[in-house]
Formats: structure tokens, sequence, C-alpha cells
């Protein structure tokens, strides 16, 4: 149920307004809902609470790669590569579907390509 799982994050939120996980679990419940501007503020409130959240940047990656933002979607992988969770995200079925999409129309730059 949604909306109870919805109730339990933010009350993990009211006692620690920066929790980083709660906050990418309620972006994942905004996505499940098709609240897109929602899903996208959460995220970027998870990484600004904790930069090294790997789901959170993977997530973003995703979407901004979905969308064709493929110069924000490169941004987003070099300030992964920069935090060193670049490979740890590759565990993220989608964004290893959405890397290795970008990589094989060549959208990626050489630094991001291997």
């Amino acid at each position: 149920d949604i909306k109870a799982a919805r109730g339990r994050y933010q009350t993990v939120l009211k006692k620690n307004p920066k929790d980083s996980h709660a906050l990418t679990a309620l972006a994942g419940l905004a996505s499940l809902e098709k609240n897109e501007p929602e899903f996208l503020s959460l995220l970027d409130q998870a990484i600004k609470a904790d930069p090294s959240n790997i789901n959170a940047h993977a997530w973003l990656a995703v979407v901004l790669h979905d969308q064709g933002r493929t110069g924000e979607f490169i941004q987003e992988l070099r300030e992964a590569r920069r935090q060193g969770i670049l490979g740890q995200m590759a565990q993220n079925a989608r964004f290893r579907s959405a890397y290795n999409q970008a990589r094989l129309n060549q959208s990626l730059p050489p630094d991001l390509a291997n």
C-alpha cells in the first residue's frame, strides 16, 4: 500500500528531515504514482542530504537519460565518478541499461565511455 508506506517514510523524516534513504524511498513512491516533479524534487533532496547516495544518483541519471537530457546525464555521471560511486550505480539494472544505451549511441564522451 503506497499510502501506508508514504506515511512510514514521512514519520522517519519528521524525526530526521535529511534521512537520504527515506527521501529516496519517497521518490520511488512518487515514481510509482507517476508524479515526476515530486520524484525529481525528492531525489534532489536525497542527494543534497547525502551526496554519496548511490540509488538517488542512479535514478536521477536514468530520468535524465530517458528525457534526452544528455548534457545533464553526462554531468550526473561525472559527479558520480567524482564521488567514487559510478561503478556501484551499475548494480541498478535501469541505470546499467541507460548507460549502455548511451554508450552504444556514442553519446558519451571518451572519458565516460569505458
